[in-house]
């Protein structure tokens, strides 16, 4: 199979969902993807029938732009391995800092023994979303030297915390509590652009629009009436800073 992807950018990880299914013999069947670049790995070999899920990172910093293709290789070729119900997902890579931190960066173990590694995740400064990220463990063992461990973390809105304030900027929503409508009053004391986004608390961006702000009072009208009851939150993004209102629909 190959997929045709036009994005710029690099990849970072590569998702994958499907159904498995095999003969007697399921040494004889792998997995494996080539990026654009011709560059070719394998995802996944000698599995057993069942339903699976692959995070990737071989092919990572590879163009996502090109063809991408999948297939899988059957070494007795009698054609008894299949993927079924496959969906595939690119994750982009971007730069979100060094969110992403362990409390070790090297040591050592006996054979039989644990030991625990303290990992922290720090949101300063990100946006609502969801990131990815990979733990590298590098070790002298022979059969598998490096380790890849993938990193999933949600940031969502606390409205308990108040972003800081553009001093240049006023707002104001009414009604709050809302049914369909509300209207945002922005007061600037000089004129200025402005992006503005809802998002729920998981941080799942539900609408999105540009504003040009004049100096003054100035308005705008979210429409809400599709939205299940619940707390929201209007970002408002400026280049002084971003300001933040809860909204609650009933």
């Amino acid at each position: 199979t190959m997929v045709t992807l036009n994005p710029a950018g690099s990849l970072e990880q590569l998702l994958m969902q499907y159904n498995w299914t095999t003969d007697t013999y399921p040494i004889e069947g792998s997995l494996w993807a080539e990026a654009p670049s011709g560059n070719r790995v394998q995802l996944a070999n000698g599995q057993y029938p069942g339903s699976y899920q692959l995070t990737d990172t071989q092919l990572q910093q590879e163009s996502l732009l090109g063809n991408w293709k999948f297939w899988i290789q059957d070494t007795d070729g009698d054609g008894g391995h299949q993927a079924k119900a496959v969906k595939v997902s690119w994750v982009k890579a971007a730069s979100t800092g060094n969110w992403l931190a362990s409390s070790h960066s090297n040591g050592s173990i006996a054979p039989g023994s644990s030991q625990t590694i303290t990992i922290t995740c720090d949101a300063t400064g990100l946006e609502p979303g969801i990131y990815h990220g990979n733990l590298r463990l590098l070790s002298n063992d022979p059969t598998r030297p490096v380790t890849d461990i993938p990193v999933q973390f949600t940031v969502t809105i606390n409205t308990a915390v108040t972003l800081q304030k553009v001093p240049e900027l006023e707002l104001s929503l009414a009604p709050n509590p809302v049914d369909d409508n509300a209207e945002v009053k922005i007061i600037a004391t000089k004129i200025q652009t402005a992006e503005w986004t809802l998002v729920d608390l998981n941080g799942k961006k539900l609408q999105q629009g540009n504003l040009h702000i004049t100096k003054g009072l100035n308005h705008l009208t979210l429409n809400v009436a599709q939205l299940k009851p619940g707390v929201y939150v209007l970002l408002m993004h400026t280049p002084n800073g971003n300001q933040a209102l809860k909204l609650v629909k009933r």
